[in-house]
């Protein structure tokens, strides 16, 4: 679809929206899908962090809260990335119908804070996949760098 016609139709959708409101705000709320379906609530272990949680800790912190997904964006909050302690933590979560999210940290060598504890960014992110699996994360998230990456003249990679 062209830019032009998708314009177009996005102009007549909001015509017809504020010109039939009753309409169409009843359409969009006896939706079926709409009324089954709900965005997860969760939290990051990062904006937890002064907490000094692990991931199964995190879990736990998620039930309790009623939430619905935690989002582990590095591998720091893991005890150790075997398979076993990843089937716990998997478990944990599948028995009181959380989701995990994964992320890995900072892919780029370029960035201050890059660690290569996993090898370079090529074996993080492979790690990431690896880990994603077992806790049958559907998304691997990265940083390119942090707050201070973006400050610098000029950035390497790009």
């Amino acid at each position: 679809m062209k830019r032009r016609d998708f314009a177009k139709l996005a102009s007549i959708g909001v015509v017809a929206m504020q010109s039939f409101p009753a309409i169409c705000s009843a359409e969009m709320f006896n939706n079926e899908k709409t009324k089954s379906s709900k965005v997860p609530l969760g939290l990051c272990n990062h904006s937890l962090r002064s907490m000094r949680l692990n991931a199964s800790q995190l879990i736990e912190y998620a039930i309790k809260q009623k939430l619905d997904s935690v989002l582990l964006n590095s591998f720091q909050p893991y005890e150790s990335l075997e398979d076993g302690y990843l089937k716990t933590l998997s478990d944990l979560a599948k028995a009181n119908d959380i989701s995990i999210y994964i992320g890995t940290g900072s892919i780029s060598k370029y960035s201050a804070k890059f660690s290569n504890k996993y090898g370079n960014a090529e074996a993080l992110l492979e790690e990431g996949l690896r880990v994603a699996s077992a806790l049958d994360s559907p998304i691997v998230g990265c940083r390119i760098g942090n707050i201070e990456d973006r400050y610098v003249p000029v950035y390497p990679f790009m």
